[in-house]
């Protein structure tokens, strides 16, 4: 099968970003990173904490937050796409100079609303979003055509 003309690369990549969030978001690994991202992220400490005396938690939850996800899929001949492995990147820890600029940024966002998605600026499919059950985005399960190791296949 030949790839599809460079006017369906868009909508391509909208379903192959959706297969891999569906398919990324159930294994183990990224569960234990939300934990260990919600146990070490306490806002009071966030915005009290300074770079002359950092809290070690909040630069331990900086580096939870600001990694890198690096993921392997085969998109078939079929058009089944397969997740095949992927790894956690940049899991260095964040230094205490950066509190006042990560700072700044949350100040932002709370004050403009961007957590609340007031005023037109939160992002309405944000899966991140208090009180968001539903899940648009997971894979068909009648299509699945291999659930071996990491990934399953998925034909959209």
């Amino acid at each position: 099968m030949a790839r599809p003309p460079r006017a369906h690369l868009p909508r391509r990549g909208a379903r192959v970003a959706r297969f891999l969030f569906a398919e990324i978001r159930r294994h183990e690994a990224l569960r234990f990173l939300r934990d260990l991202q919600a146990r070490f992220a306490r806002r009071d400490t966030f915005l009290a904490t300074t770079a002359a005396a950092p809290d070690e938690d909040l630069l331990v939850a900086m580096t939870l937050r600001d990694c890198s996800l690096f993921f392997r899929y085969e998109d078939g001949e079929d058009g089944a796409l397969r997740l095949l492995d992927f790894t956690l990147a940049d899991l260095d820890k964040k230094m205490p100079s950066k509190i006042p600029s990560w700072q700044k940024t949350e100040r932002e966002l709370i004050d403009g609303g961007w957590y609340e998605g007031k005023r037109g600026c939160g992002m309405p499919n944000c899966y991140l979003k208090e009180g968001r059950t539903e899940d648009v985005t997971r894979a068909d399960e009648t299509r699945l055509k291999d659930a071996s190791r990491l990934g399953m296949a998925y034909k959209d």
